[in-house]
């Protein structure tokens, strides 16, 4: 039984000395991206490296909400939302379901519908090109 609970013990020490070590070296590999950061854009201030990272995660924030008004043009406005540019500003964005067509950018992760007829008589590269839009901006928000 003493044996039992003492190599217990000493695996729950082994373990938690990897555990240190990978955490140490995990602050080390920050440490050095941080020094990067700031000889890269020549700056002194840790404060500074932190903002310019939160301005890389805001470029690609996207909010929206499915609002499905009526337009009363026999089109719907299926989504509202917003978007903050690179320079920190919002924009606003939103989608339309057409009536006349089905053919529309919903920025999910649906591919266009297209009805048969259409995908008769839209070419197939054209078709292709559309998908793979719809999927490139769907990875990019995601």
């Amino acid at each position: 039984m003493s044996t039992d609970s003492t190599n217990y013990a000493a695996k729950h020490e082994s373990l938690g000395k990897s555990v240190q070590r990978e955490l140490q070296k995990t602050q080390s590999q920050l440490r050095q991206v941080v020094r990067k950061m700031q000889s890269k854009y020549n700056i002194n201030n840790k404060a500074r490296v932190a903002e310019i990272s939160l301005l890389r995660q805001m470029q690609s924030q996207f909010s929206r909400k499915y609002v499905n008004k009526n337009l009363g043009n026999s089109n719907t406005l299926a989504q509202q939302g917003s978007y903050t540019k690179k320079d920190g500003t919002t924009a606003q964005a939103g989608d339309l379901l057409l009536a006349a067509d089905n053919l529309h950018s919903r920025l999910t992760d649906k591919m266009l519908s297209i009805s048969h007829v259409r995908e008769n008589t839209i070419s197939p590269f054209v078709l292709g090109c559309l998908k793979q839009i719809t999927i490139n901006a769907y990875h990019y928000l995601k």
